[in-house]
């Protein structure tokens, strides 16, 4: 597998009172089959999630899915993502839930956009 040119965004986002970690991933590829591979592998490195949600689409050429789950699981290997993607991983502090999911949509969708004129 090549190097990615498109980073992988994600965010964690704590909760204390149910002792949780919510992570949001934001896979973007001109390859819808190719989501379903780099989801799997991160559910194996997550181990155990659960409420996993998606959300998912296309915006021109590329597909995107945000992948969002809560897990007990505090450790996260940043090495170990990214050899799992194949490519650079950034965080972004914009990936959380909104109270209305409408937002969260369109940023992401914003945020594919962005990979667009790249």
């Amino acid at each position: 597998m090549g190097k990615r040119k498109i980073p992988l965004f994600w965010n964690l986002v704590g909760n204390s009172e149910e002792e949780t970690i919510t992570y949001f991933y934001l896979v973007i590829n001109a390859d819808k089959r190719e989501l379903n591979k780099i989801r799997n592998r991160f559910f194996k490195l997550k181990g155990h999630p659960f409420d996993v949600d998606f959300l998912k689409g296309k915006v021109e050429k590329l597909f995107y899915e945000l992948l969002m789950f809560k897990t007990y699981n505090r450790e996260m290997d940043l090495d170990e993502i990214r050899k799992n993607y194949g490519g650079r991983v950034e965080k972004d502090e914009k990936l959380y839930e909104r109270k209305k999911s409408v937002r969260l949509e369109n940023y992401v969708i914003k945020r594919v956009e962005e990979m667009l004129d790249e």
